[in-house]
């Protein structure tokens, strides 16, 4: 028993090992760039002529290497998603890998979607709010490279996250956790749901800012409601099937 289990951590350490090696050659390669990533990230989110400061004597390089290891990560995931299939298969029955095979793709185009959104959208009005309001206080606003590219990195991560949400109630259904009708039933409260987290996500009162997060993640609900009740309609229709030929 202990054999077999060492085995297995052995198997994951050389893949973990594998893929650290993908990762930090490609950021050794995108590193040169990194000053010209750091640029565009100021121009499309910056108000004209801020410009970022550091109080570190490393705070600049590290921010380097925090956007490489992004760029290094988003470029190797599918590697990374290779390494994990390989290790997973061995333990998965054949319907269960298919399906693991099949939120794949939906999975990487939500999360792009998501991360867009966000950088393009988000990012660009909840840092205007945050730095007029603290001009408007009568402070100069100066943000440091290493907290802005920080804040950077964990909203992407967190609406890429949140972008999942048809993808993971489509694997609670076909778990027969839930169903259209759970959801639909309890769609206020999820509204209310959905309203607390915009208003957690974003440092903005304003309704506008409110909205740009809310409107998405109530029509990334409305999605996955569509999606459970196409998913029970052919299983019914297969249920049905089965039974006729019988």
């Amino acid at each position: 028993m202990e054999e077999p289990l060492i085995a297995h951590f052995d198997e994951l350490r050389s893949r973990l090992i594998r893929i650290a090696i993908v990762i930090i050659a490609i950021s050794a390669v995108t590193f040169p760039f990194a000053n010209q990533i750091l640029i565009r990230i100021q121009n499309d989110l910056l108000p004209e002529g801020m410009r970022l400061i550091v109080i570190g004597p490393l705070e600049a390089i590290w921010a380097q290497i925090e956007v490489c290891m992004l760029v290094a990560f988003v470029i190797a995931l599918p590697y990374i998603i290779y390494e994990t299939m390989k290790f997973l298969k061995p333990a998965l029955k054949g319907s269960e890998n298919s399906f693991l095979i099949k939120t794949i793709p939906p999975a990487l185009i939500l999360f792009g979607i998501g991360a867009i959104f966000t950088y393009k959208i988000v990012l660009v009005v909840t840092l205007k709010f945050l730095i007029g309001y603290a001009t408007s206080s009568g402070v100069i606003p100066l943000l440091s490279l290493g907290d802005i590219i920080s804040f950077i990195l964990l909203m992407i991560l967190v609406f890429g996250l949140l972008f999942e949400l048809p993808l993971v109630c489509c694997a609670l259904a076909s778990l027969d956790l839930i169903d259209s009708d759970t959801l639909t039933g309890n769609r206020k409260g999820a509204y209310v749901g959905i309203l607390i987290i915009a208003g957690i996500l974003t440092p903005d009162p304003t309704p506008f800012t409110q909205l740009i997060v809310t409107l998405p993640m109530i029509i990334l609900f409305e999605i996955s409601v569509l999606l459970i009740k196409y998913m029970h309609r052919d299983k019914k229709m297969e249920v049905t099937n089965d039974a006729s030929v019988g």
